[in-house]
């Protein structure tokens, strides 16, 4: 391959498999840590501990390979390089070299996922979100129903005025406050099949 044994271009897979795992490991653990979640978020705490047991066997594969540069153990190193020069082994590790340089990197596009660790969020957290937007949303939304069935669209009106600054109060909570660190920047959270409401203005006049 150009000159480059097959078993160089192994190490350089592996290594970058390790440095990457050592960065999400490291990263995981600062969100729990940070969040005090290192002892309650199971999930979460075995997650980072799978990237770091991964990166430390995939470091010492590649310090075996390296042993005979250092003139120690030939035996080791000289196995190690022949099966780190297999070529199914090579696109494997290259394949996954690179899908774990891919992992690492979004950590620039999802910034509150890392950063609070959000990718594993307490169920208690989640069960009081939903208990906001019920309180703050469906109920309201219910009123605002039964307002209309009732004729009194002032009232209704006036509910779903409320509902939506409850509504936008909560995801200023959740994202945060625009400019801020935890706000998700323009054009990363959106919904690919958003509602056209003119398909379903039609839709309705139509029934």
């Amino acid at each position: 391959m150009f000159g480059v044994e097959l078993w160089v271009v192994g190490v350089v897979a592996t290594t970058l498999m390790w440095v990457s795992y050592v960065g999400i490991a490291a990263t995981l653990l600062r969100g729990l840590l940070e969040g005090r979640q290192w002892a309650t978020n199971h999930l979460g705490m075995a997650t980072a501990l799978i990237f770091a047991t991964c990166a430390a066997g995939h470091g010492m594969h590649t310090m075996h390979a390296l042993l005979p540069v250092t003139g120690t153990d030939l035996t080791l190193g000289s196995a190690a390089r022949v099966v780190f020069g297999d070529p199914r082994l090579v696109v494997v590790n290259v394949f996954a070299g690179g899908v774990a340089v891919w992992y690492l990197s979004l950590r620039n596009r999802f910034k509150l996922i890392w950063r609070g660790s959000a990718l594993f969020d307490d169920m208690r957290e989640r069960q009081e979100r939903a208990l906001d937007i019920n309180d703050s949303v469906v109920q309201n939304l219910s009123q605002a129903k039964l307002a209309l069935d009732q004729g009194d669209r002032e009232l209704a009106l006036e509910l779903v005025d409320e509902t939506l600054d409850d509504s936008k109060h909560l995801i200023t909570e959740i994202l945060g406050e625009e400019g801020s660190e935890l706000a998700f920047e323009a054009g990363e959270i959106h919904r690919p099949d958003a509602a056209d409401l003119s398909d379903a203005t039609d839709g309705g006049g139509s029934s």
